[in-house]
C-alpha cells in the first residue's frame, strides 16, 4: 500500500511543475497530521535540493534525465531525497515505495527504470558526487540547488564567501518566533507560559520581544497563541516597523498588509493610542488580518481593501507613517518558500516599475515630517536600491533618513539590506525616508 504522505508529496511535484503552489497539495495527505507533516517535510526538502538530486540521477540514467516523462522524474526525486537525506528512511523502503508509485502513475518500462535507477543511487548514497569547485557558480548551484543565474546574481552584488552563507541559509530550516503581543504580557510571562507548554525557547539576539520557539505540534494550538500572547513574525518584519519608529498617538496606515505581522507590531507600539489603517487588495487578504487582531485584543486596527497603487484623495497627506512592505519576487524568504529559488530573473523584471507606481501613491498618504518606510522581502537590488533611487529623483520631498536598530550597524544612508544568515533573520530591504518639504 502507498504511504500517503509520499503520494501526496508526488502529487506537490506535480503541483510545482505546473505553475502552482506545491505545499497546497503536500497538505492533502489525509487526515493523521502525522503523514500531513511527513509530506511537507518531504516537499520542501525535495524543492530545497532539486538540483543537487537532478545531478545525482544524471549519474544513473542512461542518457540524462532530460528525456524522462515528468512523472517518472518526479518519483526518482522523491525517493533519491529520501535515500540520500532522510536517515530515518530505509532505503530499501525509498526504493520499494518509489517503485509502488511507478507502478500506480507511470508504464512497465517507466517501473524498470525507476526500481533500477534507485537501487543504483541508494548502493552509491554514501559517495554521490558534486562538481569541481573550480566553476564557483555550477559548484554552488549544484550544492545548494539554486538556479545558476541566481547565484551568479548573488555573487556580483554580495561576493562569494557572503553568496554561500546565503545560499546555505536558504536550505536551513526556519526557526519559528514569536512576537511577543507587549501590549497585554510581559516577555518574561509569555516564555514561562511556552515553556510550560513543553515548548523550547530562546530569545533572539537582537530584539527583546521575539522569541525562537520549537514545538513538537502546531503553534496555532498552544493556549499561549490561542489566548493572544503572541504572533508569529520574522525579526526581519519586526524591524522594519522598528525603523519606522512609530510612537503612541501616531496615525499609520499597512498599505499591502496581509497576513498582518507589521499591522500587528505597529499597534503594539502605538499602545493605547492612535490608528492603523491595515489595506490589501482584497477582503481574503484581510481575513488574517481582522482574525489576527481580535485574537491580539489590538483594537487600533482597521482594515480596508485598497490598491495600493490606487489614489484616495482623503488619504492625502493624513498619515504619520506609512508603510510600503511591496509585493516583490521574495528572493529573501527561500527558506520557507524553498520553491521561490526557481523564478527566472527575467520572470520578475516587470516588478520594479509596479513597486515603484505604489511608492510614488502612498507616499502621497504621508504628512509633512512623517516617514515612509520602504521594504522587501527580495535581495534583488533592482527591486530595492533602484527603486528607491527612481523615487529620489522624481520625489524632491523627501530625504532618506538614517536610524539605529539595536544590535545592527548603524544605517546612516537611511536603508539596509539583511541578508539570509547573517542576523538570524529573513532577507529583507528596509529603507526610511523622511518627508521634508
Amino acid at each position: 500500500m502507498i504511504n500517503t504522505a509520499r503520494e501526496a508529496a508526488f502529487r506537490a511535484l506535480s503541483a510545482f511543475r505546473k505553475g502552482k503552489r506545491p505545499e497546497i497539495e503536500a497538505q492533502k495527505a489525509g487526515p493523521d497530521p502525522r503523514e500531513t507533516s511527513f509530506a511537507m517535510r518531504l516537499t520542501s526538502g525535495i524543492m530545497q535540493n532539486m538540483i543537487l538530486i537532478d545531478y545525482w540521477l544524471s549519474y544513473f540514467v542512461k542518457g540524462g534525465i532530460s528525456a524522462l516523462q515528468p512523472e517518472v522524474l518526479d518519483i526518482l526525486r522523491l525517493s533519491a531525497y529520501q535515500i540520500a537525506f532522510m536517515d530515518r528512511v530505509p532505503k530499501s523502503a525509498a526504493v520499494s515505495e518509489g517503485v509502488e508509485l511507478a507502478k500506480k502513475y507511470t508504464n512497465l518500462g517507466a517501473v524498470k527504470l525507476i526500481n533500477a535507477v534507485l537501487r543504483r543511487v541508494a548502493e552509491f548514497s554514501s559517495e554521490l558526487p558534486l562538481p569541481q569547485p573550480d566553476d564557483m557558480i555550477k559548484y554552488l548551484s549544484v550544492k545548494y540547488s539554486h538556479p545558476q543565474e541566481l547565484v551568479e546574481y548573488f555573487i556580483k552584488a554580495y561576493g562569494v564567501e557572503m553568496t554561500q552563507v546565503i545560499l546555505s541559509s536558504d536550505n536551513d530550516i526556519p526557526p519559528i518566533y514569536a512576537r511577543v503581543n507587549t501590549p497585554h504580557v510581559r516577555t518574561e510571562q509569555l516564555i514561562q507560559a511556552l515553556q510550560e507548554e513543553g515548548c523550547a525557547v530562546k530569545r533572539h539576539e537582537l530584539l527583546p520581544y521575539m522569541l525562537e520557539i520549537a514545538t513538537t505540534g502546531s503553534v496555532s494550538q498552544l493556549k499561549a497563541f490561542k489566548d493572544g500572547l503572541f504572533t508569529v513574525q520574522d525579526p526581519a518584519a519586526a524591524i522594519v516597523v522598528e525603523a519606522a519608529d512609530i510612537c503612541p498617538g501616531y496615525k499609520i496606515i499597512d498599505a499591502c498588509a496581509s497576513p498582518g505581522g507589521k499591522t500587528f507590531a505597529a499597534a503594539s507600539a502605538l499602545g493605547r493610542e492612535g490608528s492603523v489603517l491595515s489595506c490589501d487588495v482584497s477582503e481574503k487578504k484581510l481575513v488574517p488580518i481582522t482574525e489576527g487582531a481580535r485574537r491580539l485584543g489590538l483594537d487600533l486596527i482597521e482594515t480596508k481593501v485598497m490598491d495600493a497603487s490606487v489614489p484616495h484623495k482623503k488619504y492625502i497627506g493624513a498619515f504619520d507613517r506609512v508603510l510600503a512592505d511591496v509585493p516583490c519576487s521574495g528572493f529573501g524568504v527561500i527558506r520557507k518558500k524553498p520553491e521561490i529559488r526557481y523564478k527566472s530573473l527575467a520572470s520578475i523584471s516587470v516588478l520594479p516599475k509596479k513597486q515603484l507606481a505604489i511608492l510614488k501613491n502612498l507616499s502621497t498618504y504621508v504628512n509633512l515630517g512623517g516617514i515612509l518606510l520602504y521594504s522587501t522581502c527580495t535581495l534583488i537590488k533592482e527591486e530595492n536600491e533602484s527603486v528607491m533611487e527612481a523615487f529620489l529623483n522624481e520625489s524632491s520631498g523627501f530625504e532618506p533618513e538614517p536610524f539605529a536598530i539595536n544590535g545592527l550597524p548603524y544605517v546612516s544612508d537611511g536603508h539596509i539590506t539583511l541578508l539570509p544568515g547573517e542576523y538570524g533573520t529573513d532577507g529583507f530591504f528596509i529603507c526610511r525616508l523622511r518627508k521634508k518639504h
